[in-house]
């Protein structure tokens, strides 16, 4: 027992926030490995189990199901909690523990897994959910303990889109602190090569560590893109549906206020890591330029030949992320789900001889 509350002690302690909001998304239901005793992990899968049908079946006894606006964000939740069970499972703990090695690698012992920006991320997340949740229960809803029960699962749901968001922050921030490392490697006395040899292994170690730490998240990117599909059908389906309703009379314009919401939040559910991945390979181009820069310059052949290996590793393994080891995530994500969204609307308006 005092084993394992030390351990948590000690993995709070180093890392915060970002394990402060594993500890209170486990609270809403997604499950965390936190390394304990077997009973714990046992007991928190069961508890998120049994609340991934308490949640559903309490808004189905208020009757708050009766429509695909309400089901929808419902079916995300029931995912989602079953997504971190099966699929995620321990994959943040690995990643933790990679990042871990990297920062005593470039000595970050102080550092923490994220920057200022997941607070910034949380707080802005949670206060435009609430502005959703309370627009969304204004038009659907009249019972107090089902707007509870509403709050409740929008919660959970942005919990987990803020962890699948902030893995990107903590490796940008990685591959920041890289590239300043090797602008301190080469911004010693002019002359002096005795130890950047050695300096540049450790850099190009550290490298290919957040490499390494990227695969261990394959699980979790396939669980943002699941998550991507769930909000891109959503919003569609309430655009087609609000679309429709205007050539109709009575036109609820607070329904059409809650789909902008909720879909300028699917915007940046979309937006956000792909923004996180080109500013990861506009740091890694500066690096490989500061080589570059620095082979063309140096004179000692030692530092000359450390040099032209770490240029050579990084156009052998450039930092990329796939999903599934074939759809990028990058600038062109986006893109892919706009014309996608573009193509399915004007179907479904044909369907429904809108046009």
């Amino acid at each position: 027992m005092g084993d394992t509350f030390d351990l948590v002690t000690n993995f709070l302690h180093h890392y915060l926030p970002l394990n402060t909001i594993f500890c209170i998304r486990a609270i809403f239901g997604h499950f965390f490995n936190f390394s304990c005793n077997k009973l714990y992990l046992t007991i928190q899968t069961i508890y998120c189990s049994v609340l991934s049908f308490v949640i559903p079946l309490l808004l189905y006894y208020f009757g708050k199901l009766n429509n695909t606006v309400q089901i929808i964000p419902v079916s995300e939740y029931f995912i989602g909690i079953w997504v971190t069970l099966v699929v995620e499972n321990d994959c943040y703990k690995k990643f933790e523990s990679a990042i871990q090695h990297t920062d005593q690698c470039l000595g970050l012992y102080r550092l923490n897994l994220e920057s200022f920006r997941l607070y910034a991320v949380f707080f802005s997340m949670v206060i435009f959910r609430t502005c959703i949740t309370l627009v969304i229960l204004q038009v659907y809803s009249d019972n107090s303990l089902s707007i509870l029960v509403f709050h409740f699962m929008y919660i959970s749901l942005d919990l987990g889109h803020l962890i699948r968001i902030s893995v990107f922050d903590v490796l940008y921030e990685r591959i920041l602190q890289l590239r300043k490392y090797f602008e301190r490697v080469f911004n010693g006395p002019p002359g002096d090569y005795t130890n950047m040899p050695s300096d540049l292994k450790t850099g190009l170690l550290a490298y290919k560590q957040l490499l390494d730490s990227v695969e261990l998240l394959d699980n979790l990117q396939s669980t943002y893109l699941v998550f991507l599909v769930l909000s891109f059908f959503n919003c569609v389906c309430r655009f087609t549906k609000n679309t429709i309703d205007v050539f109709r009379p009575n036109l609820d314009w607070l329904s059409w206020i809650s789909f902008l919401l909720d879909a300028i939040y699917a915007v940046v559910l979309i937006f956000t890591p792909p923004v996180f991945v080109e500013l990861i390979h506009k740091e890694v181009d500066r690096i490989s330029w500061i080589l570059t820069v620095q082979y063309s310059t140096c004179n000692d052949i030692n530092v000359r030949a450390a040099i032209s290996k770490g240029i050579t590793y990084l156009k052998l393994r450039p930092f990329e992320f796939r999903i599934w080891h074939t759809i990028p995530v990058d600038s062109s994500l986006p893109l892919s789900f706009m014309g996608l969204a573009f193509t399915y609307i004007l179907l479904m308006l044909h369907v429904n001889k809108i046009l």
